[in-house]
């Protein structure tokens, strides 16, 4: 049975079910990635009103990934719709132009890697772990860390401000400026070499990155261990060894737990000839669940493509103070002029909170729960059992959606472009946020208040 969508800017072509995933792709000229995409079907339909060549059937060139309609090649933007056959995971592929770069400069970079190994002992000595330098991404990998430590001894590599969350977790931090993987450049990669030659001496013998970023391994590799390891998935370049994980590890949080079980289940192969030391204590437990009447909005992010309109904000929180609920808005110390014109409108009538990471830490444990776009703070609450409402719009939910006893997530749908890697190219930009009403998120926030 096919399957059609009522989606503006796409129209799928029949003789697929439904159920499988769907997607759009928009080559506008800068970027290939959304041609490889589509690579999994041949054929597809133009509406109408996209484009000059109205509803034809059109075939994809590789070869400079040109795109051609009944033999002509199009050579302005247009938006395609079909269907995947294999559904993929994206933990297992990497979009980024980053780990080709990385392949293609590893047979000159990584004999060099190897003096900068550090003396070692043959004592047992910690694992590290390099975990992404995204706030966020540190929550969704607390539970597995947690199952590194109750088998050995582990430091963990992490931002600066995140070391106090590890140790109020029971682990040990390394802090680790890593600037160059925020704004890519020379003068923040000079930065980042810097901090890493800081850990020189600090680190155990044997590496294991949760990303099977090349980025990763190298800065592990400055910083003197002298085995890094971590799963195998595509440009997963200037590591030692790699081990598969389960192809349904999907969400990232699974996807942490299976590098941590991969890990100790090949602990002694992977290490080589390096001895870990192991754990001398039990793993810490999770804090227990406080709550208040106090609900966290947390409303801005650093990209734009992640943000619900502030207008729909607005709406939202008008709604709050007419039901009578408590709640206090987190700061964006960083935030745009459109934030500081949201402060200015309710600076006077609600508290804001700020303050270091350990302090939001603190003010969530102790609130009901969080309403959230998609950044940190819905990560943070799930791992504290908070409720939590995630308003998403370009993210794979699948993949990372806040884990937690009591998520709501509230999306656009169908919204066949997600997931985009937050570089919107629909010509309805972020149409997965600007389509979602308030009412929409209102409804979903009763539902998860009340059942």
């Amino acid at each position: 049975m096919g399957f059609s969508s009522n989606h503006p800017y796409i129209k799928f072509f029949p003789g697929l079910s439904q159920g499988m995933q769907g997607f759009v792709a928009i080559n506008d000229g800068r970027d290939t990635q959304p041609a490889q995409r589509c690579r999994q079907f041949e054929t597809a339909m133009i509406r109408p009103q996209i484009g000059q060549y109205g509803e034809k059937n059109f075939r994809f060139s590789w070869q400079g990934y040109r795109i051609e309609v009944e033999g002509s090649e199009i050579t302005n933007w247009l938006l395609c719709g079909g269907m995947t056959l294999t559904p993929e995971n994206p933990n297992l592929k990497r979009r980024s132009g980053h780990g080709m770069w990385a392949q293609c400069a590893e047979p000159f970079i990584k004999p060099l890697l190897w003096f900068f190994q550090t003396r070692t002992s043959n004592n047992p000595a910690p694992l590290t772990v390099f975990q992404s330098y995204l706030v966020g991404d540190l929550f969704m990998a607390l539970p597995a860390l947690k199952t590194l430590a109750g088998e050995m001894d582990i430091r963990v590599v992490c931002r600066p401000d995140c070391a106090e969350i590890l140790v109020s977790e029971g682990l040990q931090g390394l802090a680790f400026d890593n600037s160059f993987f925020i704004r890519p450049g020379i003068t923040p990669f000079f930065r980042t070499f810097r901090s890493a030659w800081k850990l020189r001496g600090q680190l155990g013998p044997v590496a294991l990155d949760f990303d099977a970023d090349p980025r990763s391994a190298f800065w592990l590799k400055i910083a003197g261990a002298h085995r890094v390891v971590s799963y195998s998935r595509s440009h997963a370049v200037f590591f030692d060894a790699l081990f598969s994980i389960p192809q349904d590890a999907v969400h990232q949080a699974d996807k942490n737990a299976a590098v941590a079980s991969g890990f100790l289940t090949q602990r002694n192969a992977l290490s080589s000839k390096f001895e870990i030391s192991s754990s001398k204590k039990d793993p810490p437990s999770i804090h227990p669940a406080t709550f208040s009447n106090v609900w966290i909005i947390s409303c801005w992010t650093r990209k734009d493509t992640k943000n619900w309109p502030l207008d729909r904000w607005d709406e939202f929180l008008e709604r709050l103070m007419e039901a009578n609920i408590s709640f206090r808005i987190l700061e964006a110390p960083d935030g745009n002029e459109g934030f500081k014109q949201f402060h200015q409108r309710w600076s006077q009538r609600v508290k804001f909170i700020s303050g270091n990471l350990m302090h939001v830490a603190d003010e969530i444990q102790k609130s009901s729960g969080v309403i959230s776009t998609d950044n940190f703070v819905g990560h943070m609450a799930g791992y504290y059992g908070k409720p939590v409402l995630w308003i998403n719009g370009s993210s794979d939910a699948q993949q990372v959606m806040p884990k937690g006893p009591n998520t709501q997530c509230v999306q656009v749908e169908p919204m066949p472009c997600r997931p985009c890697g937050h570089r919107c190219l629909n010509p309805d930009y972020k149409a997965c946020l600007t389509h979602l009403d308030m009412e929409t998120a209102w409804k979903a926030f009763r539902r998860m208040r009340y059942g």
